[in-house]
Order: C-alpha cells, then sequence, then structure tokens
C-alpha cells in the first residue's frame, strides 16, 4: 500500500472519530431538556374497597432538546410532610422521550402533591433523565461490569443519571368564545 492511500484512510479516520466525538459533546448532556404540563385532571371515581379514591391526572412531557431522552423518574420537588415521596412517574421503568416531541401520561396522584395540582399553581418538579449517548454508554459499562473479571471491576466507572428541576405547569384554562 502506498504513503498517500495510508495517509487518506488514516485522516478519513480521524474525520469520522472527530465527527463521532462533537456528537458524544453536543448530545451528552442537554441543558434542562424537560418541560411538564398539565393537561386534565379528572376527578376520582368511588371504587369497591377502597378508602380513598386518587385524582387522575393527565399530563404531557416536551422533550425540548434535539437528542432523545429517557426518563428515569419524575417526582415534587418539595419534601412530603410524612416523608414518603410522591412520584409524579416513578422509577419502576424508563420512558423514552424523542427528541422535540410531546409524549402524554395518566397518573394517579394522592395526598400533598394532590393539593398542589388542583390549586392549579406551578409545582416544582424534579426529574432524572439521561441522553440517547449516556444512556449507551451506562448499558455498555454495565454489560462490561458483568463481563470482566471480579478484580478489574472496580476499575470501571460509573455513570450518573442527571437531575434537573422545572415546574409542572397548570392546565391552561379553557377559551371562551
Amino acid at each position: 500500500m502506498s504513503r498517500r492511500t495510508k495517509l487518506l484512510i488514516t485522516a478519513l479516520f480521524l474525520v469520522l472519530l472527530g465527527i463521532l466525538a462533537v456528537y458524544l459533546f453536543q448530545s451528552w448532556k442537554p441543558e434542562n431538556p424537560l418541560r411538564f404540563q398539565v393537561v386534565s385532571v379528572t376527578s376520582p371515581t368511588p371504587a369497591t374497597g377502597r378508602q380513598y379514591h386518587p385524582y387522575l391526572l393527565e399530563f404531557t412531557v416536551t422533550n425540548t432538546s434535539r437528542v432523545p431522552m429517557t426518563l428515569h423518574f419524575a417526582r415534587p420537588a418539595f419534601p412530603h410532610p410524612t416523608g414518603k415521596p410522591d412520584y409524579l412517574l416513578d422509577h419502576t421503568s424508563d420512558f423514552k422521550i424523542p427528541a422535540g416531541r410531546t409524549v402524554r401520561f395518566k397518573q394517579p396522584v394522592t395526598g400533598h402533591f394532590q393539593q398542589g395540582v388542583l390549586a392549579r399553581e406551578p409545582i416544582p418538579v424534579e426529574y432524572y433523565c439521561s441522553s440517547a449517548s449516556q444512556r449507551y454508554v451506562a448499558d455498555a459499562l454495565v454489560r462490561l461490569y458483568f463481563e470482566c473479571p471480579e478484580k478489574y471491576r472496580k476499575l470501571i466507572p460509573r455513570t450518573e443519571m442527571t437531575r434537573w428541576e422545572t415546574p409542572l405547569q397548570p392546565a391552561s384554562p379553557p377559551v371562551n368564545p
């Protein structure tokens, strides 16, 4: 192989590697990427055998960034008086929100959090999310952790979920003609 061909292949490889590095840098941690908006609050319906009947909150989560985000969980940013946390979306499963899209959720709300929603005021919500790049790297590191010998596991870095805070905007009042 000639020297010129080797140089061309090396330059092409470095350009592609640079493009990947720039993409990862820009998409790693977008600034406060999600917005929460109440759509409606449905009155509770009596259910047999239950002592309380939670309100059903319908809300949207909008991804304002240019990269897909994974929402791990969201909860009110204020402490609950009993110490038991209220969750807007709990952490039992991750929710994928495409770039620039809005996803609709329905969730029962009770207690302290319910009072704020019914008062139609903005409620501070803290949420934990990761970008598609962070999620891909975190999954690869977990696989590597379980594949490598035990004596090397402490050398594998851990990735952290990113914590953000934003208000849960109340539902827009109906427009009267």
